[in-house]
């Protein structure tokens, strides 16, 4: 029984030492992405108010909502770190890359007018009938992708 005790008044005594270094970054955290939530939609009603030029309300929009291509890599945005920004792919991997390396590196922005290109290569035999072949891939397109 006195273990337990022993095992309980040191889990008491932890809990003392580090529970304020977990709860307040996680404090700081919470409280600043609601503060930044609220900046951004002030800034954009703001500036749609003020007539301000369109092309900059969508810059600054984007600034949390982008869909990039990195280093390779064509994701979104998740988030952005100090020293590195985390990418969510479309097969929902979590790629970290380095803010150097963004930064130093070209950068191609896919979601600037909010949807996304896919170009696809396909090849054909030179008896096949384009015609047939055309509705053929507009079937496949249109069942997998509705707005084709």
């Amino acid at each position: 029984m006195e273990d337990y005790q022993d095992l309980i008044d040191k889990a008491y005594e932890l809990m003392l030492i580090y529970a304020p270094k977990i709860v307040l970054p996680i404090l700081v955290l919470v409280i600043g992405m609601w503060i930044f939530n609220r900046f951004t939609k002030a800034t954009r009603r703001t500036m749609t108010v003020r007539s301000v030029n369109v092309s900059l309300i969508g810059f600054v929009s984007s600034l949390t909502n982008l869909g990039l291509k990195a280093q390779g890599h064509l994701d979104v945005v998740k988030e952005i770190h100090i020293f590195v920004t985390i990418l969510l792919s479309p097969d929902s991997k979590t790629i970290i890359i380095p803010n150097g390396a963004i930064s130093n590196g070209d950068i191609t922005n896919y979601n600037t007018e909010g949807k996304i290109r896919v170009d696809m290569t396909s090849g054909i035999s030179y008896e096949s009938n384009s015609k047939t072949t055309k509705d053929v891939l507009m079937g496949i397109l249109t069942a997998h992708i509705p707005r084709c």
